[in-house]
């Protein structure tokens, strides 16, 4: 599987559960950088599976999933990363 990673420059945990919606419905190219509320939004672009599963092993990653949904939230240092599935159509 393939996710769109969309990076969350907050430690705050208040401040990304109170964005998370908004930041989830945001249109960013690649590599685009967007302030929402005063924190720090970029489209880091795609990352494969293998990338999840290697935060996974990490001892300083907490990993949160999304009920009923494929998304994935990695929380590490000063930043959320939201995992989005990508539909397999728009993979090349």
């Amino acid at each position: 599987m393939t996710y769109k990673r969309i990076t969350v420059h907050t430690r705050s945990y208040e401040a990304f559960s109170d964005l998370f919606a908004q930041i989830a419905n945001l249109t960013l190219g690649a590599d685009e950088e967007q302030q929402v509320e005063g924190v720090k939004i970029t489209n880091d672009g795609d990352v494969e599976q293998d990338y999840l599963d290697t935060m996974k092993r990490k001892t300083d990653v907490a990993v949160l999933k999304v009920r009923g949904q494929a998304t994935k939230i990695l929380q590490h240092g000063d930043v959320f990363e939201i995992l989005l599935p990508m539909p397999e159509s728009t993979l090349a």
